[in-house]
């Protein structure tokens, strides 16, 4: 699966701008890569996309008050 990052430079390459085109060009972009992401997720039959990332399972230590969640942990839904 392609990351943010990626498809915002596909889409550059695509539509003939440079790596970095113009902040007012960025933002219409991200904004339609949003949009599109909202209406393929709003389609009931493809809601369990949204959801679809594994479980993460972490070991707990007695006494130990703090645990590190990785960087790629974007909502925890369950404790």
């Amino acid at each position: 699966m392609a990351t943010f990052s990626e498809i915002l430079a596909d889409i550059y390459a695509d539509v003939g701008y440079q790596s970095s085109p113009a902040s007012d060009v960025v933002a219409r972009i991200k904004r339609s890569v949003n949009e599109g992401v909202r209406l393929i997720l709003g389609e009931p039959s493809l809601m369990r996309l949204l959801d679809s990332d594994a479980l993460l399972t972490v070991a707990s230590v007695a006494s130990q008050a703090r645990y590190v969640v990785p960087e790629a942990v974007a909502r925890i839904h369950a404790i």
